[in-house]
Order: structure tokens, then C-alpha cells, then sequence
């Protein structure tokens, strides 16, 4: 197809195909002007432009020259639309030269030799009529009369040459269009087929013999009959021009090719009907083909899930699909012409966009997450993919996009952003929190070249309170003290709870260490203060070391909360309620860390280190899937050392950490090469320090390992990285992953939760595995929040397409509330301890997995408000029992609470239970239980004794009410 404009003649522009066609680029064929193509003069052109137009033509034929000087006869089909004010022609281009499967430069040459055989008969008519005349003319003119016959007899000949001579050319003609012909008498049924037309399926015309009309309809598709026929009955009866219709014919091969069959009745009989239909027979398989394909291009277009909106070189808009105007709201007619900025949010700036150029220019495409605006104001957040369309000559076409809503996803990003870094008890940052602020302030203090203060305190007599008073005045205790703490540093000052009773407080800004010290002596005076809860009074103080940013050596954040820990346990033993500064301690503990590192070295050498090997297990299909390997220490006094004694004394000393992390990979590999021996397919994962795996050449070293290994197959090794350090230099450790990945080296990410990972971060880090802390594993048959971050973990790894394992399983419970949440894998205690290698063996031979873990099913996301509804049953009947056997004056917070099992039970679909009449039952339980509960209540707080008995039946009526609600569940 060629864009012209018609006043000028200029070609505006050109698709591939014209390209392809004429033997120029398409840069080429916009600088040049169809005159320069076509080879007719003007009075040539306007011949034929008059000749179309009397013949009722839609198109042209013309000579075009290309690039190669070929000369081409074409069919041109033009048609004018207005494009920005201006007036142009699309023109589409057919090849109708000789060898190319078209019929309209037949019909152009059939209707002129037509005019001039009538023309030739009207020539010859007049000779007649002259030769009667001449007749009529009497005797005396019998001389000229016999010159007038002579000369009539001469022309008639020379025109009956020239006539035969015509139809010779058009023979050639159709010959040289390669379609095939076909004649049919439509009363006799005869008809007479060409070569071409019996070549189009792949016989020969003498293996069609005898050929008539039923020859036709013989090989046409079943299908397509009718619609053939019909459209033979309206050129018959006039309501359409000429017969055209697009079948299906049976080749001999056995295949169907498409054909475009087109006639026209040139013989009517005197009654009208008609006796000779000729037409021609045109294969265009190859053509329906590429139409499929862009129906299917067009279906995909508009039934992709995600956006797709295209643009011109400059960024107007010119289409977009359904997804598109469902996630922004705009319809397609209101922004096409429009530019991509009516979605701008403001959340990005210039830098932002002007990298996304950048990528598009040098990489032809762009990848990132986007926040947008909707039609109605709303912002939401977005994937989006910008890719850079070129043409061959790798000019810029167009800009595609594809973006997916990611809107809920970020959601569920920040509540977890908010549970890992905030206390969900005090509401304080926790550790992860610390950690990022902590390296800021290191950073502004190098900045401003001032002084950093790190605190760490714990509580003096904590414990006490909570073995005398109970877990729910602990925790008021720590709300209480948590906020007189934040009253009493400065603005700008930071306090995190680390667990349990440990805080930590960053000062920032100090010009000298004694500008800390008034407010060492504030927090002292506010946690000491007495607290008065329950009508008792409470005392407790608190032991605070302080250490203090920049010192002789460079130091990170996690040494300055040790060295201030390490001071509060001086503190601590210089008699509590007091603070000790971090100084000749330090020096000791240091000459100390010396000595166990050159210890630590000689254990290497005498091979006083050995792994065990924890297995890995799917807890429904009974299978091993692993190993992991796990440092001990035979020590020669010590006996078997435990790898948290001696790890944290290697951890930062970058030598001894490679030295160890190499021995553990050489040692993993050689027992994997002994299990194969034995017929044993165990893989095995290995911890990796983040000193060792971000070495440079640690990719290099693994492969010289794997080389010395043969017989380590890809799979049979896995390499766990912690989250944190991960995250800490996320593209260093990506492009490791990956080149790992490439050499068959799998990576899983460890402690899963206790970081902090945006969706990015995952999406950045290749891993296949994430390994559930055991944090969130050992409470979360008690502990809501637990299970809730327990439950988000499981939903980000399903999103990411990640495998999930939970460390640490310890009971039947815990492995039964994993496999209902729908995570599979676990190693614990429950299943197996860490065993020495000789060990895995009999474990694979012997293991079965706990039969209630076999039958256990993945509970539906609609009865995970059952499942929470039964663990906040359970801490309620554990709150209440510890209130009870105290004797308490004043409620737990979480027995004051409505309680959320009795909401559940409130609005529980029976149907969707098959044992209705036991939900009845439970809900009859529930029900007894409260009352009954209300009354023990209301005797405690009136100062008398609870009956031991009615309480003794009180607890048994619960652990009822709990068997029921699992058998429910179950």
C-alpha cells in the first residue's frame, strides 16, 4: 500500500509489503513521486482513467518500474481520506503480471478486445451495406463496383487477421496471469477447463476427464455448495454484476485450498436464460491464511487481561483494548489523540522518566512499577512494559505498552512492610527498622561530622512481673514504659523494642558524649517511676549500656548494638538501674574474639568440624526432597558445639567466613558424590554468608568446585542467603542467583519474613524457594498475628510463583496447620534432628509421615476466618485459665475483646457444612462455655475462690469444644 498525496503526486509513505515489492526502503520510497514509478505518460494515464470509468471499474491498470528495472502491471485501487486537514489516497497495489494469481488484468484486456471485435463488426457491417449500394448502382458502375468488392475483400481479410491476432493476445494474457479459466454451457451442462485451473489441485486436465459442470461441485467442500450456488442464482438473475464467491476445494493430496472463483455470463439465449458463463479460477490460500492471522492478532488484542495502549512516535495514543479502559476507566474514543501524561499521578519525577527514555533508546524497552491515575481521580499502581516497535531499517514505528493493575498487591506489600517493621505490641520500630535508621544516622553523622549514641536497655525484674502478674500485665507494663521512654529523649532521638524487654535508643546530633548523659539519666527516672495496675503497684528499672559513632575503627550498626548490649550487661552487673559506657570492655572482648578466631582457624585444620544433615520432608506424600547441611564442632574438650557458640565469632571476619563457607561447599559436594554411590538422591542446601556469596570470583570458585565434583548433578545442590543480606545488595546478588541458576545451582531465601522485602525485591531476586522463619511457626497455634503473617508469606510466595518450607515444625499441630494453609514442606524436630551423614539412610527407609498429616487437605480462603476463629478460641481459653489460677483483679485485654469466634459462629454458612447438626452442637458449646466463663469471672473479681471442680469440668468442655471445631474443619 502506498500513502500519495494528489496534488503533488509525492508518496507520503509506504507499508513493508510496497516496500518488498518495489525493491526500495521504505525512506526511499517517501522521498520519491509515483510519476518516477509509474512508466504511462500523463495522456496515458488519462486514457485510462476514462476507460476504467466507462467500464465501471473501481481500479487502474498501470506499468510500474522497480528498483530493478522490472516492469510490473498493476492493478491500483485508490480511495481518499483526510488526514489532518489534508486530503490524500491510500492506494492498495496488486501484482497482476504474468505468474501472479489475479484476474482483474484479464477482465481489462477481455473488455477491450471485446470493443474492438464490435468495433471490427461494425467495419464490416458498413462494407456491406457499401457493397449493396454499389449493387444497386446498375452496370455501368460494374468497374468500380468490382474495385469496391476487391478492396472490401482485402480489408475483410487483413480484419479477420487482425481479429485472430487479438485473440492469440489474449490467450497469452491469460496464460501469463497463471489463473486458472473455466467455460461452462449452463444448459448442457459442458464445460471446458485450462491447465492452471486443474494444476490449482494438483491433477492434470486428463486425470479430470470427462470435465463438466459436476467436475466443479465434485471437489468443492460440502460447506461451501450453497453459498456457491447462491451466488450463481444472483448473477442469473441479475441482482449482482458478475458471480464471485470464495470456496474450499479438495486438492489431490487430500488437503483443502482456498479459492476466489469469479464468471460472468457472456451468452444469453433469446428467452433471457443464460447459456455461457466464463470466469476465472484464482487460488488464495496463502491469503486466507494471513487474514486468520490477523483476526487471531486482533483477538488477542482485545482479550488480553492486561492494558495495551499504543502510540505514535511522539506519543499520541492511537489505540487501546478493553483491559485497558477496565483498569483506567477511559473508553477508547476518549483517548485516542490524547498523550499518555492525562494519567500522570505526580508520584515521579523527571529522573524517573527520564531513564524509562533512556531504556527505550538503548534497549528498545522499558520494565518498572508505575503509579497512575484513573478517569474518576483514583491512583493505582501498575507493571507496566513500554517496548519500542521499529521497521526493518530500524526507523521507530511505534511505542507499545502492557500494564497490569498491581494496586492490591502493593496493599498487602505495605500492611507486610508494616508488620516487619513495627512492633505489634508497642508499636515501636523493631529490629529491621532499627537497622535502616541506624545506617542513616551513621551516614548524617559522617556528614556533619557529629557524634552517634547507641543505647540498649533492658528491664530489671521483668520477669518477675510476668511469672507473678501474668503475660497481660507484662504487656501493659511494656506499652506503659515504651511511651514514658519516647517522653523522655529528644526530638529527632529514635526508641525500637528488639523483643521481650530489650529497647534501643539511638541519640543523633551530639556534640559531645555528655550531651547524652542528662538523657540516660531521664530514661532511668521515667522507667523506674512506679506504675499502679490491677490496685498493686509496680517497680522495675532498667540497665542501659551506651556506646558511641565514629571510633578508632570502622565500625557498622550491628557491632555498635552489640558493643551497647555488651555494656548493659556491665551495667546490669554493677547492681541494675544504672548505665555503663562502652570502653576498656570492649578491648578485652576484642582481644577475646582473637583468640576464638585462631582457634576457629586450628579446628579447620585438624578437622574438628563436621556437618549434620537436617532432612526436608513433604508432609502429605511422606518424600524426602533434601537435606540441609549444618556446621557442628567437635570439640576436644567441649565436647559437640552447637554453630550459634562459634558462628557470630567468625561474623565479619571476611577471611574466616570464605574459608569456612568453602569447606562447608567442598564437604556437601563429597557426601552428595557418596549418596549417589549408594543410590541415594538427596539434594542438598547450603547456608552462604553474604561476605562469601558477594565475593567476586565466588561464581568461579563454585564452578572449580563442581568441576572437582562430576558426579553433582544439576538439583542435587541449593545455596540458601539469608533475606537480609540479600537485600542489602540486591543486583550483586540477583546476577549472582543467576549465574548460579545457569551452572544448575539453585538459591532459596532464608528466615523468610524477618526482612523486609518489597514486591520488586522478589521480583529482582530469582529464587525458587522461600524458607518460612521459625518464628512465625512455633506460636502460630496461639498467636494471631503470627498466623496472619504466616498466611500473608504463603500468599506473596503463591503470587511469586515461589515454593515455600517452614523451619522449625516441633509438633503434629503446627504441621497440620501448615498443611491446611497450603505449605507442604517442612524440617523441625518433629520430623528429624540434624543427623550425621551415615544417618540419612535408615531416615529415608524408616520415615512415615504422621497419619493425620496424609488425610489433611488445603482448607479454601473462606474457612481461613474459621481456622483464626479457632486459634483466638484457644488463646482465649489459655488467657482465662492464667486469669483464673492467678486470681486476677483485672481483665486480659484479649478476654475483654469481642470475641471472634462467637461473630464467626454468628454468620457460618451451614450449607457449606455437611455435619450441620454438629455446628448446632458447637454453637450450643460455645455458647455454655461464655456463660460459664462469665460466672468464674464475676467470682474472681468479687475476691472469691473459684470451685476447682466446676473449673477442672470448665476446661475439660473446652478441649471438647476444640475437638469438635478440628473435626468440623477437617
Amino acid at each position: 500500500m502506498l500513502l500519495i498525496d494528489p496534488s503533488s503526486g509525492k508518496i507520503i509513505d509506504a507499508n513493508p509489503a510496497a516496500a518488498t515489492f518495489y525493491g526500495y526502503g521504505r525512506s526511499t520510497l517517501r522521498a520519491m513521486s509515483i510519476q518516477q514509478i509509474n512508466t504511462l505518460t500523463p495522456e496515458q494515464v488519462k486514457e485510462e482513467r476514462k476507460l476504467a470509468k466507462s467500464q465501471g471499474r473501481n481500479y487502474f491498470i498501470f506499468r510500474h518500474e522497480l528498483a530493478s528495472g522490472d516492469i510490473r502491471t498493476v492493478a491500483v485501487q485508490s480511495n481518499p481520506f483526510s488526514f489532518s486537514g489534508k486530503t490524500l489516497l491510500l492506494s492498495v497495489i496488486n501484482d497482476i503480471t504474468p505468474g501472479r494469481h489475479d484476474d482483474q488484468a484479464l477482465w481489462h484486456y477481455q473488455s477491450r478486445l471485446e470493443e474492438m471485435v464490435d468495433q471490427q463488426v461494425r467495419e464490416i457491417e458498413e462494407v456491406r451495406q457499401q457493397k449493396e449500394w454499389i449493387l444497386w448502382g446498375g452496370i455501368t458502375l460494374q468497374a468500380i463496383i468490382i474495385l469496391g468488392l476487391v478492396f472490401s475483400i482485402h480489408r475483410g481479410l487483413k480484419l479477420r487477421d487482425e481479429l485472430s491476432s487479438q485473440r492469440q493476445s489474449l490467450r497469452n494474457i491469460i496464460w501469463g496471469t497463471d489463473v486458472g479459466t473455466w467455460e461452462w454451457n449452463v444448459r448442457t451442462g459442458e464445460a471446458h477447463l485450462n491447465t492452471r485451473w486443474a494444476a490449482t489441485l494438483g491433477y492434470t486436465l486428463d486425470e479430470l476427464q470427462p470435465i463438466s459442470i459436476e467436475t466443479w461441485w465434485m471437489y468443492v467442500h460440502p460447506d461451501d455448495v450453497e453459498r456457491s450456488r447462491e451466488a450463481l442464482h444472483k448473477h442469473f438473475s441479475g441482482e449482482s454484476d458478475a458471480y464471485q464467491c470464495e470456496v474450499r476445494m479438495r486438492h489431490k493430496e487430500g488437503h483443502w485450498v482456498w479459492v476466489l472463483d469469479r464468471g460472468k455470463v457472456v451468452a444469453w439465449s433469446e428467452s433471457g436464460k443464460p447459456e455461457w458463463v466464463s470466469g476465472t479460477h484464482t487460488e488464495i490460500t496463502e491469503k486466507k491464511a494471513a487474514e486468520g492471522s490477523l483476526l487471531q492478532a486482533a483477538s488477542v488484542f482485545e482479550h488480553a487481561n492486561e492494558g495495551i495502549m499504543i502510540t505514535d512516535p511522539e506519543g499520541t495514543i492511537q489505540n487501546a483494548n478493553l483491559a485497558f479502559s477496565r483498569i483506567t476507566g477511559y473508553s477508547r474514543n476518549e483517548v485516542i489523540g490524547q498523550n499518555p501524561r492525562i494519567f500522570s499521578s505526580g508520584h515521579h519525577d523527571d529522573q524517573y522518566f527520564a531513564e524509562m527514555w533512556k531504556s527505550l533508546s538503548e534497549k528498545g524497552n522499558w520494565t518498572n512499577e508505575i503509579w497512575n491515575r484513573r478517569k474518576d481521580g483514583e491512583i493505582f499502581a501498575a507493571i507496566q512494559t513500554v517496548s519500542a516497535i521499529k521497521d526493518e531499517n530500524g526507523e521507530l514505528l511505534r511505542y507499545v505498552s502492557l500494564f497490569s493493575d498491581i494496586t492490591a498487591l502493593k496493599k498487602q506489600q505495605q500492611q507486610l512492610e508494616k508488620i516487619a517493621h513495627y512492633d505489634a505490641l508497642t508499636g515501636l520500630p523493631n529490629r529491621v527498622l532499627l537497622s535502616d535508621r541506624l545506617q542513616q544516622a551513621i551516614l548524617q553523622a559522617k556528614r556533619h561530622k557529629r557524634l552517634l549514641a547507641v543505647a540498649f536497655f533492658d528491664l530489671d525484674g521483668f520477669k518477675e512481673v510476668n511469672d507473678t502478674h501474668g503475660h497481660s500485665i507484662g504487656d501493659k507494663l511494656l506499652i506503659e514504659l515504651a511511651e514514658r521512654s519516647k517522653q523522655a529523649l529528644r526530638e529527632g532521638d529514635s526508641l525500637a523494642r528488639l523483643g521481650g524487654d530489650e529497647f534501643v535508643v539511638v541519640l543523633q546530633d551530639l556534640h559531645s558524649s555528655e550531651e547524652s548523659l542528662p538523657v540516660l539519666e531521664r530514661l532511668l527516672k521515667a522507667i523506674s517511676k512506679p506504675i499502679f495496675m490491677n490496685h498493686t503497684e509496680i517497680c522495675v528499672s532498667a540497665s542501659i549500656g551506651i556506646t558511641f559513632y565514629p571510633q578508632a575503627d570502622e565500625i557498622d550498626a550491628d557491632q555498635l548494638i552489640r558493643q551497647a548490649d555488651q555494656a548493659m550487661y556491665v551495667a546490669k552487673q554493677s547492681g541494675k538501674n544504672r548505665y555503663h559506657i562502652f570502653d576498656t570492655e570492649h578491648d578485652r572482648s576484642v582481644r577475646g574474639h582473637h583468640d576464638q578466631v585462631l582457634r576457629i582457624h586450628s579446628a579447620l585444620n585438624n578437622r574438628e568440624f563436621e556437618l549434620y544433615y537436617q532432612p526436608k520432608v513433604n508432609m502429605r506424600t511422606g518424600q524426602v526432597v533434601g537435606a540441609e547441611a549444618l556446621i557442628r564442632w567437635n570439640h576436644p574438650e567441649n565436647g559437640l558445639v552447637m554453630p550459634g557458640d562459634f558462628l557470630p565469632v567468625i561474623a565479619g571476619d571476611a577471611g574466616l567466613v570464605v574459608e569456612v563457607g568453602d569447606w562447608v561447599l567442598e564437604q556437601a559436594m563429597t557426601q552428595i558424590d557418596q549418596w549417589h554411590q549408594q543410590g541415594l538422591d538427596v539434594p542438598v542446601s547450603v547456608n552462604v554468608d553474604a561476605l562469601h556469596l558477594q565475593l567476586p570470583d565466588f561464581v568461579d570458585r563454585l564452578q572449580q568446585m563442581l568441576a572437582a565434583h562430576p558426579g553433582v548433578l544439576p538439583g542435587d545442590l541449593e545455596l540458601e542467603v539469608l533475606e537480609t543480606s540479600a537485600l542489602n545488595d540486591i543486583n550483586r546478588v540477583s546476577t549472582i542467583i543467576n549465574e548460579c541458576r545457569d551452572i544448575g545451582i539453585s538459591f532459596a531465601l532464608d528466615d523468610f519474613g524477618t526482612g523486609y522485602s518489597s514486591l520488586t525485591y522478589l521480583k529482582q531476586l530469582p529464587a525458587h524457594l522461600l524458607k518460612i522463619d521459625r518464628s512465625f511457626v512455633c506460636d502460630m497455634l496461639d498467636d494471631l498475628e503470627d498466623l496472619s503473617i504466616l498466611e500473608g508469606v504463603l500468599g506473596l510466595a503463591n503470587a511469586f510463583r515461589c515454593q515455600t518450607i517452614a523451619e522449625g515444625v516441633e509438633s503434629v499441630a503446627q504441621g497440620e496447620m501448615l498443611l491446611m494453609m497450603g505449605c507442604e514442606l517442612a524440617q523441625g524436630y518433629v520430623i528429624a534432628k540434624p543427623m550425621q551423614a551415615h544417618c540419612i539412610a535408615d531416615f529415608i527407609a524408616s520415615w512415615r509421615p504422621d497419619p493425620s498429616w496424609v488425610n489433611r487437605d488445603v482448607i479454601g480462603r473462606d474457612n481461613l476466618p474459621f481456622l483464626f476463629a479457632i486459634v483466638e478460641q484457644r488463646t482465649w481459653s489459655r488467657e482465662l485459665h492464667n486469669f483464673l489460677k492467678a486470681g486476677g483483679t483485672e481483665l486480659p485485654e484479649v478476654i475483654k475483646q469481642r470475641c471472634q469466634f462467637e461473630e464467626w459462629l454468628k454468620t457460618a454458612d451451614e450449607t457449606r457444612f455437611e455435619a450441620c447438626s454438629e455446628l448446632q452442637q458447637i454453637r450450643s458449646m460455645h455458647e455454655e462455655i461464655h456463660q460459664q466463663a462469665d460466672q468464674f469471672i464475676a467470682e474472681c473479681l468479687a475476691g472469691e475462690q473459684v470451685d476447682s471442680q466446676k473449673l477442672s469440668h470448665f476446661e475439660k468442655r473446652g478441649s471438647d469444644l476444640l475437638k469438635r471445631l478440628r473435626g468440623l474443619l477437617n
